[in-house]
């Protein structure tokens, strides 16, 4: 029987083929967060609270499990001023100190928000899914560049007043259908559950073997939390800006360096090297998603042959010891090239912070994010806003006027008139926002740290590359061929 379908190429399937060990080594970590994390359901509120380690770990499962979630985030970026300045970054500046005060004063004005909600289920065995999110970049409070996205299985918009006053809609399987005549039908058919259900069996033997070495693991989770985790106490957040719903929370902060981080991850993979029973379970559990792929044929979808499939199930059956082993080599030597790259001289080692809030019904709802990357810092809030019920997801039919992408594909002609519109509506409406307005604002006036020679250049540069914009514009586009 003929399948309309993705074909694989024969290059794809021996790269595929080539890189088992690879797939056998993510297979290991996937294993071990499964395993760990039906662990800790079983185990109640009143007693997790009385165990920092237990609370925090507690708290993300139950978030894990959740189906509709709403969140936000802002994140901001900063320079590190003796990292930044021993990197040399600004050294084509004849005042290297001061180019790096100009430039951070900035950066501080700078900010990255995001607004998601999504739904995701499998309630009727088959994956449903639908969601919404806002991007936005902002100067000194002000939009610099904003876009909305809405999902709704396979029908995504997508609107931005910056590029056109429409929103975008595309439907992604009429597009995949034509493009490389793939269906998404097909995936979307697919029974999720039954795959789901496989792989979360703790009914098994071999599940019921391997269940008596999880303490192992969680002994050596606890002694990579315990002694960096530390308790804040109560406190109160703001959990919604927009309506300044707060909630009381209990704080944990855990911090640690990504030395720190890998040793710990090759602890767990030396443990797995060794584990019998985790090996016999990925096995039995591969063979099990195997199997049932083979009576359901849903790898037809994929354009993969009932051959094939059962040519994996068979490396699997007579090649599964060896190829584990080899993945878990291939992973722990990945772990070591690592830390040797660290404790190379003059390597600068990741710093990260956390600070989580988590509710009165165990919920983590903000964590509080610290990265120091060496020459720059990442700062960012993300806030778990609602869940359930409560959740708000913005639909396709909420936006009027949309344009069909697809006609851009049945007509270049319009593609490029579009195309066109885009490009000088992005010109026009980015140069003229008052973040941007208030950017360059804030540039001629902090450049007077610079030197006087770097200072007159900086604005004269940034004053004539404006004028060019709206000339070049039109230039660009023609050899653009719109």
């Amino acid at each position: 029987m003929q399948v309309r379908g993705l074909r694989i190429t024969k290059k794809f399937k021996g790269e595929f083929i080539m890189n088992k060990k690879i797939i056998i080594a993510i297979a290991v970590v996937l294993v071990l967060a499964i395993s760990v994390g039906l662990a800790y359901p079983s185990i109640r509120s009143f007693v997790i609270r009385r165990d920092p380690v237990n609370h925090l770990m507690y708290s993300f499962d139950k978030i894990s499990q959740e189906t509709s979630v709403q969140t936000s985030s802002v994140m901001g970026v900063r320079l590190n001023k003796e990292e930044s300045l021993e990197m040399g970054i600004f050294e084509f500046s004849s005042d290297e100190e001061a180019m790096f005060n100009f430039v951070n004063s900035l950066l501080e004005n700078l900010t990255f928000v995001t607004n998601e909600a999504f739904e995701l289920d499998t309630a009727d065995g088959k994956l449903n899914f639908r969601g919404s999110a806002n991007l936005d970049m902002k100067y000194a409070g002000s939009s610099m560049l904003d876009f909305e996205f809405v999902f709704e299985q396979w029908e995504w918009l997508m609107k931005s007043e910056i590029l056109h006053s429409q929103p975008f809609l595309m439907d992604i399987n009429e597009i995949l259908n034509e493009a490389i005549d793939f269906s998404v039908d097909g995936v979307t058919n697919i029974n999720i559950d039954e795959y789901i259900g496989i792989v979360t069996d703790t009914n098994t033997q071999e599940w019921k073997n391997f269940e008596k070495n999880l303490p192992i693991y969680e002994a050596y989770l606890r002694e990579f939390i315990e002694p960096r985790l530390v308790e804040k106490g109560k406190n109160v957040i703001m959990i919604n800006s927009d309506t300044g719903e707060e909630i009381d929370v209990v704080q944990y902060e855990i911090a640690f360096n990504m030395t720190e981080y890998y040793d710990f991850i090759a602890v767990l993979l030396r443990e797995a090297e060794t584990d019998v029973e985790l090996k016999a379970l990925a096995k039995n559990t591969a063979v099990r998603l195997l199997e049932h792929a083979l009576e359901t044929k849903d790898y037809e979808v994929f354009g993969i042959t009932t051959e094939e499939v059962q040519t994996a199930l068979d490396d699997i059956n007579n090649e599964w010891g060896t190829k584990w082993d080899e993945g878990l080599a291939l992973m722990i030597e990945s772990m070591d090239d690592a830390q040797e790259m660290f404790e190379m001289p003059g390597m600068q080692v990741s710093d990260y912070a956390y600070l989580v809030s988590i509710d009165r019904k165990d919920r983590v709802r903000q964590i509080a994010i610290d990265m120091n990357l060496g020459f720059m810092s990442i700062n960012a809030v993300a806030t778990y806003e609602a869940f359930g019920k409560d959740v708000v997801i913005k639909s396709v039919d909420q936006f009027e006027n949309p344009v069909d992408v697809q006609q851009f594909i049945d007509d270049p002609v319009i593609g490029t008139e579009v195309g066109a519109e885009v490009a000088t509506n992005f010109v026009s409406n980015f140069f003229s926002s008052e973040a941007f307005t208030t950017l360059i604002a804030d540039v001629k006036e902090k450049s007077h740290m610079l030197p006087a020679e770097e200072r007159e250049a900086m604005v004269q540069g940034i004053d004539m590359g404006l004028m060019q914009v709206n000339m070049m514009l039109p230039m660009l586009l023609q050899q653009m061929g719109m």
